[in-house]
């Protein structure tokens, strides 16, 4: 069963906090890990983001919400990830501006991936 495909749970956005609580553990002593956490961070909500898009859960808005917000924060930390892809970058960008947006441009990859048998 691939991530995408597990359920999606409101316990999931959790990790949102153990990571705020790793930075604040680490912030003192070694600052330069500030930044990786921070990337770590938002790419964990990201693929928690798509896993819950896959699946769909209408009753889990707070969750989603929690990480949709994680990642507006440490968005600039991640685009200057030279280990993040374009399409991932463009996909944290487009969560960050808007929800709707990411799926409409998640939608129309997927359309355009079966009728022309290609990748955006």
């Amino acid at each position: 069963m691939s991530a995408t495909r597990k359920p999606f749970n409101s316990k999931k956005a959790s990790l949102v906090r153990a990571h705020q609580k790793l930075e604040d553990l680490v912030r003192e002593k070694y600052p330069r890990l500030i930044p990786v956490i921070r990337q770590r961070s938002a790419m964990s909500s990201y693929r928690l983001l798509c896993e819950a898009y896959a699946n769909k859960p209408s009753h889990e808005a707070e969750a989603i919400r929690i990480l949709q917000n994680n990642i507006k924060k440490n968005l600039a930390y991640v685009l200057k990830c030279k280990d993040v892809s374009t399409k991932n970058k463009a996909g944290l960008i487009l969560i960050a501006v808007n929800l709707t947006l990411y799926r409409y441009a998640d939608m129309i990859n997927e359309v355009a991936l079966r009728l022309f048998s290609w990748k955006l």
